[in-house]
């Protein structure tokens, strides 16, 4: 999900612009003082300024939203009975979140080379409840979480999101360090110890009642070869049984038949060869009755073979094997219902029953070699044990040397953001589970990612020690912590990720400023990146730049969301430098701030 890389679509003036799935706009309609706001975003640097006040972190919350936060019905504009908040992306056809729509049934399957239209809304009722639709289909929250948990990455003031997860510290440390083949052979050879516990358990608990089950197998065994059933047996019984059943139907209907067809001449026979007679005497003058001829012999034959069929069927088949219809009744009846025991017991058919025997027969064989059977599993489970403790161990290494390269590289970006005095560690624990000894007698936790977890620590004051970052950094130096960990990661991780910034240059300023400016124009050209900011210093660097402001309109206050041109981009840069009083002065240093923002992009 976090792998794909962008693709280069063009260079100018010495930096790549990347062709990435993207947030496209974001529509917010009674939403707190929003009334309604419409914010189109583009590629690269996107950047929110205003007025202390002016509701852009209300922006951030409805990007939120969309993004799957928890809605609070008390969001709703005052006399409004619901709000929304729509959010259209643009994907491109490999991005993950894609294929997650096609099993959803949420989106149509693209042409070949299109990119994918994506539509989120949110609706929340005044009255408390709210709906979810992904491109005009109802969805569960936890659906939109998993498409959004792809596309978007966001860091606001006390936001516990993924920097704050061991888990995410754990993958992060894998991605840098270029893991990924240690971690496929070391879950491989952790799933095969798996296989061989889990056999050894079955042999185990087999072994327990053996002596009681063997019995019970032998005496199934004998009982179904004593009884030796024919496959189709119970058909063939049945259609016997109705013989005896109905044995002097047969034979009244059967002395009924045989003057009909073959005895005298009024019988069928009789009757047909007078007519062929007469026939015959007509074909000597005509020879072109001689067909009939042959065809009423021809007839004759037939009904003279039905009736000596009828004659065998009585002489043989009615007779059975000489035992009076009673008692060979009653032995078939003894034998049918021996057949159902069986069935009942084994298998539908006699087909199953003799199939069960078989079965029976292998786990017999299984159960008489069992304990050989559990001496050669116990030493298949050790030589997986021993490939898992090895390849484990060959990933402990190279996370111990990725951690050791990883540190200062993390601590050089944070100093570049005013966080000089950060001390960053990477601290090993192991992991919650099974142990697994090798045949030397070295163990290991047994777990698909390895036997440690790894969980980044910052010292953000001198001579403190350094804590998890929970709680040694403040929201603001969270979202710096997280930048920084982007800049040491570069394309290779989460590439292409929407990345929210609010409130990431909180007490910083100067020089420090401009290099945060700098670090998100640098993350823009492999994400796109969307950021709230007060600096001048960054707002310098954007792409695409939209200013907020609150206006009172009607004795009710609203939001206005504006797209700066090139000249009102002056403007507002002015204003965060000199304040309300915008002089000439001001308006050219905000110019050759933009100026050298694109020279340092």
């Amino acid at each position: 999900m976090l792998d794909q890389c962008p693709r280069p679509v063009k260079e100018t003036e010495g930096s790549f612009r990347y062709d990435l799935s993207m947030l496209k706009s974001i529509r917010v309609l009674n939403l707190a003082v929003i009334q309604k706001a419409v914010v189109e975003f583009g590629p690269g640097l996107n950047l929110l300024t205003g007025e202390t006040g002016a509701g852009k972190s209300i922006l951030v919350d409805a990007l939120g939203l969309v993004g799957g936060d928890r809605a609070d019905s008390s969001l709703v504009r005052s006399g409004s009975d619901r709000g929304r908040v729509e959010a259209v992306y643009d994907l491109r056809p490999d991005d993950p979140a894609v294929q997650t729509l096609l099993d959803r049934g949420l989106a149509a399957p693209p042409a070949v080379g299109e990119d994918v239209e994506l539509i989120v809304r949110r609706e929340i009722k005044a009255s408390g409840s709210g709906r979810v639709f992904v491109n005009d289909s109802p969805c569960t929250l936890s659906t939109l979480r998993e498409v959004a948990g792809m596309l978007l990455d966001m860091h606001r003031q006390h936001d516990q999101q993924s920097l704050l997860s061991r888990e995410y510290h754990l993958w992060t440390l894998d991605r840098f360090g270029g893991h990924g083949g240690l971690l496929d052979r070391t879950a491989e050879a952790c799933r095969e110890v798996g296989r061989a516990v889990q056999r050894l358990a079955e042999l185990r608990e087999l072994a327990g009642h053996r002596r009681t089950r063997m019995e019970e197998l032998k005496a199934q065994i004998r009982e179904i070869e004593d009884a030796a059933p024919q496959p189709g047996e119970s058909d063939r019984l049945a259609a016997r049984r109705r013989i005896l059943r109905n044995l002097d139907l047969l034979h009244e209907q059967l002395a009924r038949l045989e003057p009909l067809l073959d005895e005298g001449e009024d019988s069928a026979a009789g009757r047909i060869s007078a007519a062929a007679s007469r026939v015959g005497l007509l074909a000597e003058v005509d020879a072109g009755l001689t067909p009939l001829l042959d065809q009423l012999e021809k007839a004759l034959i037939e009904v003279q073979d039905v009736a000596g069929s009828l004659r065998d069927y009585q002489g043989s088949a009615l007779a059975g094997s000489g035992e009076t219809p009673g008692p060979a009744l009653e032995k078939l009846e003894a034998r049918a219902a021996l057949l159902e025991q069986l069935r009942l017991r084994y298998g539908a058919d006699e087909g199953e029953v003799l199939a069960y025997r078989d079965r029976a027969s292998g786990e017999l064989a299984t159960l008489t070699g069992l304990d050989d059977e559990v001496r050669k599993v116990e030493e298949e489970r050790q030589a997986a044990a021993d490939r898992y403790l090895e390849r484990a161990g060959e990933l402990t290494s190279a996370r111990k040397r990725a951690a050791r390269r990883l540190a200062p590289a993390f601590r050089t970006g944070l100093k570049e953001l005013a966080m000089n005095h950060a001390a960053v560690e990477v601290r090993f624990q192991a992991a919650a589970g099974e142990m697994v000894r090798s045949t030397s007698g070295a163990e290991q936790v047994l777990s698909l990612r390895g036997g440690e977890r790894a969980e980044f620590l910052l010292g953000a004051n001198p001579g403190e020690p350094a804590i998890p970052l929970a709680k040694a950094a403040s929201g603001g130096e969270l979202s710096r912590v997280m930048l920084a960990l982007h800049g040491v990661l570069g394309k290779t991780v989460a590439a292409g990720r929407i990345l929210v910034f609010d409130e990431i240059d909180t007490g910083i300023g100067g020089e420090a400023a401009d290099r945060l400016g700098a670090r998100l124009k640098e993350l823009s050209r492999s994400h796109q990146v969307l950021c709230v900011t007060h600096l001048p210093q960054v707002a310098a660097y954007a792409d695409s730049h939209h200013v907020v402001a609150k206006a009172v309109a009607g004795g009710r206050t609203r939001v206005q969301v504006v797209a700066l041109d090139d000249e009102r981009r002056i403007g507002e840069l002015a204003r965060m430098l000199g304040g309300k009083k915008i002089t000439a002065a001001t308006r050219k240093n905000a110019a050759e701030m933009i100026q050298a923002a694109g020279r340092e992009a």
